[in-house]
């Protein structure tokens, strides 16, 4: 029964960890509108969190993704941005089935609400 907590405990930090993400960006700024050309409107979680975990593992400060880039302006200047996603890499692991599930059901209303 002990493990049967612990799962359930961990799906659930997986759950929130895109919360978590959304957290982080929003205490970076988020893009300003002029930066459209490089963060397409309809940008998915997941393309997000596979965009943070190549970050992570990379030896450059900056993300390499242009919206990612937007959404950390400050991560050249501060490496405490990468470490605290690098921190975070399990928990994105373990959400991405989350991430796509929530993309499969939201994408397409999201693109409907673009045009």
């Amino acid at each position: 029964m002990k493990g049967l907590h612990r799962i359930v405990l961990a799906l659930s930090l997986a759950a929130t960890e895109p919360g978590c993400t959304t957290l982080l960006i929003e205490k970076q700024g988020k893009p300003k509108s002029a930066n459209t050309a490089s963060c397409p409107r309809i940008y998915s979680l997941t393309r997000m969190d596979v965009a943070a975990l190549d970050w992570v593992f990379s030896d450059d400060p900056r993300p390499a993704n242009a919206c990612l880039a937007l959404s950390y302006p400050n991560a050249g200047k501060d490496t405490l941005y990468q470490t605290s996603t690098r921190a975070m890499s399990p928990l994105i692991m373990m959400g991405l089935p989350v991430s796509v599930m929530v993309d499969t059901l939201t994408l397409p209303f999201s693109a409907l609400a673009a045009n």
